[in-house]
């Protein structure tokens, strides 16, 4: 009996890691065939690029006070060893074992970079999601060749914040403001506040304000994404009041939403045409005009392995007015999910998932970052591609 178990599970290893060797094998040659969108995107004088990345957890050497950045820390770090021990036993291990140095930290900058350089020239504009704090987006900002930048301090347990980047050669800023979510469950368990950043565009009378949102996960319920889509809401509204008719909105960021959610925060909050200044979701917009686009781009900027689905957690949500004569407008050809071939990565579900999608390949999905590589080439990007657009002024 024992002999039979013992050969049942070698057959398993055996058929997983032939698999495993077959899927990279396909997905090679998959990606060496598929006809590739080209994802640079570049701009005229008056047209601006935007890009938002959830670059997977940015986080400097040091520890932040009060926060639980513990992992993400080298190993000898004082006082690491006694703070791990207190952390849910699911994450303890990784969190003794883990040792985040400042060599580590470099990599992953340089590989963020690689990124963002693969939809060309940089954005004009660059709304970041799993940040740290002001450090790691000064050194980023310095790296990438960006002048000015701004970022949030919230309440997050994890010490994970938003921010946005930008050169001022076709705009001029305004002003920015932050929501705290507070109250109700963000008492006990407080999430990343809404960044909104004003801007002017050279010689226009139009204003037009960048939302950056990094909404609570998929762990949290849906009612819980509800009330910060209200919070972003009331947050459009008072700036509407402000600049008037005239102002233009983009809501970005990890709204970490999938269709499935009930009550769904996006349509029943964001785009319901029962909101008068509802905002309209781009990629929607795309799939509907642009069937070549949307058939060379994958289908979401996530892929969550359990489920075996893609997801459209990143996104941009335009306010009406890019879509209708004068003012700015949504140059909609410029959309992009940046999946180049050397993001991607191949995944197939193994004899032991527990559902029936055993066997089905997956191509082409993101290639998370290994926060214990040494090199450039196993260090992978980040769970989320970055998505991009543009607008013209």
């Amino acid at each position: 009996m024992f002999r039979f178990l013992f050969t049942s599970v070698l057959v398993l290893f055996t058929c997983n890691s032939t698999m495993a060797l077959e899927c990279l094998n396909e997905n090679f040659q998959f990606r060496k065939n598929q006809q590739e969108i080209d994802y640079r995107i570049y701009t005229s004088n008056r047209e601006i690029k935007l890009m938002s990345y959830n670059v997977q957890n940015l986080f400097d050497t040091n520890q932040d006070k009060g926060k639980m950045d513990w992992e993400f820390l080298p190993r000898n770090y004082p006082g690491k060893a006694q703070a791990c021990a207190r952390v849910k036993k699911h994450y303890r291990q990784k969190c003794l074992e883990s040792n985040w140095t400042l060599e580590k930290y470099k990599l992953k900058l340089l590989k963020i970079r690689e990124a963002i350089e693969m939809a060309g020239p940089l954005p004009d504009i660059l709304a970041l999601q799993e940040i740290e704090n002001e450090k790691v987006v000064g050194d980023l900002a310095k790296l990438l060749g960006f002048r000015k930048f701004v970022v949030t301090n919230s309440p997050d347990q994890r010490g994970i914040d938003v921010a946005l980047l930008f050169n001022e050669d076709h705009f001029k800023y305004v002003d920015h403001h932050q929501v705290v979510m507070t109250g109700g469950v963000f008492a006990n368990k407080p999430t990343r506040n809404i960044l909104g950043v004003n801007f002017q565009p050279m010689g226009s009378s139009n204003h037009f304000g960048i939302y950056v949102n990094h909404w609570p996960s998929q762990a949290a319920p849906p009612e819980t994404r509800v009330s910060v889509a209200y919070q972003l809401r009331k947050f459009i509204e008072t700036n509407r009041r402000r600049f008037g008719s005239s102002y233009h909105v983009i809501a970005t960021g990890d709204f970490n939403t999938v269709d499935e959610d009930f009550p769904n925060p996006i349509s029943h909050v964001i785009e319901t045409p029962a909101w008068p200044e509802h905002l309209v979701d781009l990629q929607r917009v795309i799939n509907k005009n642009f069937v070549k686009l949307r058939v060379l781009l994958p289908p979401g900027s996530y892929f969550y392995k359990k489920t075996n689905s893609w997801n459209r957690f990143d996104r941009f949500l335009l306010s009406q007015n890019f879509f209708s004569s004068g003012g700015l407008f949504a140059n909609l050809g410029n959309f992009r999910i940046i999946a180049t071939k050397n993001m991607g990565q191949c995944f197939f579900d193994s004899l032991f998932a527990a559902n029936y999608s055993y066997g089905n390949h997956v191509f082409g999905i993101p290639k998370k970052y290994n926060h214990n590589a040494r090199g450039l080439e196993d260090a992978g990007f980040s769970d989320h591609f970055p998505i991009v657009m543009s607008f013209s002024y």
